[in-house]
């Protein structure tokens, strides 16, 4: 095992980035230094403010060479069936968590416990609009009780780049006729949102990789992703990006 530790994801997405957020911790119990490279590429600079910049076992950016999380050297084989867990085995690790951790600790507003988010943004993956809106309205008749309020991001998160890998400037969303409205800001005021409402209802992206990790700090959140069933079979099968606190809806 290398003296110092440099830990990215190759497609810079916050589920890509989240998928790897417990290693750090289980590296500097084994007395490691942990850093990302510098130049490492992200989607947005708050996936690594959140992933990394609020984890306590990461040193910071500092050039050296990525030899830890999705690098070509350690690639993919399935050892678990858990997406977490099977990251940890893969980087020589006994199993200890099943889903990805954020270090950030949201400020809670109890008054928001009765709204449902609805978070239809993507980027590497489309839908078709009509699927995803029978879903909608079938979880409107189920949760008569909730609030119901799109999400709303006034940050560009995906920004055309030079050293995007893939998806580059992407923005995929489905708009939906709601008086309700909730703007995010940052990816820290989205948290703070998340731990404070009943449930979130999101495409299969890095907000339901990132709802996995809030139910440490809401742990009464009703998650529902919709993903297309082949996709979810296909990352299921390969032990990436499904987590069994998520409910998944199969189009």
């Amino acid at each position: 095992m290398p003296k110092e530790i440099y830990i990215g994801a190759y497609h810079g997405g916050l589920g890509d980035n989240l998928q790897l957020s417990t290693l750090p911790e289980l590296f500097f119990k084994k007395g490691l230094e942990v850093h990302v490279p510098a130049g490492f590429y992200f989607r947005n600079s708050e996936i690594y403010d959140l992933v990394w910049g609020c984890n306590p076992y990461v040193s910071g950016i500092k050039e050296g060479v990525w030899n830890a999380g999705d690098t070509p050297e350690i690639g993919h084989r399935i050892l678990h069936p858990s997406c977490i867990s099977n990251w940890e085995m893969l980087h020589g690790f006994e199993p200890k968590n099943l889903y990805p951790k954020i270090y950030y600790i949201p400020k809670k507003n109890i008054e928001m416990n009765d709204v449902f988010l609805m978070d239809m943004s993507s980027i590497s993956t489309s839908y078709n609009k009509l699927h995803v809106e029978k879903v909608l309205e079938g979880l409107k008749l189920q949760h008569p009780n909730k609030r119901f309020f799109n999400v709303e991001f006034v940050q560009n998160l995906n920004p055309r780049s030079f050293n995007s890998p893939a998806h580059n400037g992407v923005f995929n969303k489905i708009s939906q006729k709601n008086k309700n409205i909730i703007k995010v800001l940052t990816i820290f005021e989205y948290c703070d949102i998340m731990s404070s409402v009943g449930g979130i209802v999101t495409l299969h992206s890095g907000a339901s990789h990132l709802s996995s990790a809030m139910k440490e700090y809401n742990p009464s959140l009703i998650s529902k992703c919709i993903i297309q069933k082949d996709q979810y079979y296909m990352h299921k099968n390969r032990s990436v990006f499904i987590f069994d606190n998520i409910e998944y809806i199969l189009i």
